[in-house]
């Protein structure tokens, strides 16, 4: 409890903050925000405690002792970050994004235009509160914002589990995507035609 409520605390911007904030930047009414800008600071180093090359490239096997990630949000029990963007497809359809049914593409990929429309998805881990032991606001000589020192406790890594949220664009938030409604890839490419769809198509 006192790892989080300190850190919602530093990490933050206060409402006064915020508003001037919009105001910099000509926003008037709500607007659409996304979850990353309520961070004073956009991106953090994760370092791995009691095992850290920093800030020497980590030669060992497995996931690299430090690294630099961006802020995503907090959820309930820690704080989400960004590990990368993918193509990806969601039903073609008005309403919350998490109850759609939705897939990670190739690039390329040929989405069936008439059941589903294409997005970009971040790929976000998630890091439990228990595995930030401390932080450094201030960061360093080499990176001047935070640095977080976790456990890497779980399958060697720090992170809980993973999701994934919608990259909102123009008017569109950056909707999390429910995991349980995941397709794969080849659910919302172009169909072939059926031999009887050809024919009444011929006709």
């Amino acid at each position: 409890m006192k790892v989080r409520d300190q850190m919602q605390k530093d990490f933050l911007k206060t409402w006064p903050e915020i508003t001037e904030e919009r105001e910099r930047r000509g926003i008037s009414g709500p607007g659409v925000e996304r979850p990353r800008h309520k961070f004073r600071h956009s991106e953090v180093i994760i370092h791995r405690l009691g095992n850290d090359a920093y800030p020497d490239i980590d030669e060992g096997p497995g996931i690299s002792s430090w690294f630099k990630v961006e802020l995503f949000d907090f959820y309930h029990n820690g704080i989400k970050v960004i590990l990368g963007i993918e193509s990806g497809a969601i039903e073609d359809s008005f309403g919350f994004a998490g109850n759609m049914h939705w897939a990670i593409t190739s690039y390329k990929a040929d989405i069936d235009d008439t059941r589903f429309r294409r997005i970009n998805i971040w790929r976000l881990g998630l890091i439990p509160f228990r595995n930030i032991r401390t932080y450094d606001l201030a960061g360093d000589g080499y990176y001047n914002f935070p640095h977080l020192y976790c456990e890497f406790s779980i399958n060697e890594m720090p992170y809980e589990r993973f999701a994934n949220a919608v990259v909102g664009k123009n008017d569109e938030y950056d909707w999390p995507l429910n995991a349980e409604l995941q397709l794969d890839e080849a659910a919302v490419l172009k169909r072939d035609a059926s031999p009887a769809e050809k024919s009444l198509g011929a006709t």
